[in-house]
């Protein structure tokens, strides 16, 4: 049984699952090492305080050929998958496992800020190269454009790149016109056990944003297509202390032209060691169905 255990982890998933119809002592390896993964699982939810709810769900629809992709092969391959993860307080903030012992986390941004009911501002629809789950407000025309968004509960133990994904159109009216704000909070427990004790920090300000040129390569960026621009970076080793960090961004507009042809996807805080690319970005769409 020990030998056929760890025969299983360099096995690939269709041969797995043929292999569990063999013979009732293969059935049996496999289903243990099956409980094996979804322990570790569990335990990874707890530490990442992740939602695994869609992945369970994910599992429960495929056919039982279909089921090992779901799960690594074995712990090494967790950290490569790059697959994301909703986390269980904070539905629009996501955790994605992205080399060895590397995790980011990000957010999408859909709402909150001024006009986006209004549909000759904004268009809302549901884009395919999102790497998020929800709509997301197209800006069409608007003068006051004050967007923000927060990546609640980042692992403070990192050095981190940060980024932020949208694309501008070919016809726009967006560039330099706006600042970006880039600022920190960390909440410490407090020894009366009441209101935690908050710490905020400025991380990066930024005007003539966005602009279109790669300042670390020097090629430009393209049009009508989502990228990744780098904003700065940050080292969060010194808040290893606190209870959560979150990092907050706000767009301003810096002129008080009208302003088009600009879509905000998310934003993103990578472990230094990683560089998003469109190849390793995921989707939760592509993680149900593959």
């Amino acid at each position: 049984m020990v030998v056929q255990y760890i025969l299983t982890q360099f096995l690939d998933f269709k041969t797995l699952a043929k292999f569990k119809c063999c013979c009732r002592f293969t059935k049996e390896c496999i289903e243990e090492y099956e409980k094996t993964w979804e322990g570790r699982f569990k335990a990874l939810e707890g530490k990442y305080r992740i939602d695994l709810s869609e992945c369970e769900k994910a599992i429960a629809d495929k056919k039982p050929e279909d089921k090992f992709r779901i799960l690594p092969e074995n712990e090494r391959m967790l950290y490569q998958t790059n697959q994301m993860y909703r986390h269980k307080d904070f539905r629009h903030v996501f955790r994605m496992f992205c080399g060895d012992n590397q995790v980011a986390t990000m957010a999408e941004k859909r709402d909150g800020w001024a006009h986006t009911d209004n549909p000759s501002y904004f268009s809302v629809a549901t884009r395919h190269d999102s790497i998020f789950t929800e709509k997301m407000p197209e800006l069409i025309d608007v003068c006051w454009y004050d967007p923000s968004c927060t990546i609640n509960d980042v692992l403070p133990e990192k050095y981190y790149t940060i980024y932020v994904r949208h694309l501008v159109k070919q016809h726009n009216s967006i560039k330099r016109t706006l600042k970006i704000f880039v600022d920190g909070k960390a909440f410490y427990p407090a020894e009366d056990g009441k209101e935690d004790i908050k710490k905020t920090f400025s991380i990066h300000e930024e005007a003539n944003f966005p602009s279109m040129i790669n300042l670390d390569s020097g090629e430009e960026y393209p049009y009508d297509k989502f990228f990744n621009q780098k904003i700065c970076e940050i080292d969060l080793t010194e808040y290893q202390d606190a209870k959560r960090i979150d990092i907050s961004f706000g767009w301003r507009h810096n002129t008080d032209y009208w302003k088009g042809g600009y879509i905000i996807d998310g934003v993103l805080l990578m472990p230094n060691e990683v560089t998003p690319t469109e190849e390793s970005m995921p989707t939760i769409e592509k993680f149900l169905s593959e």
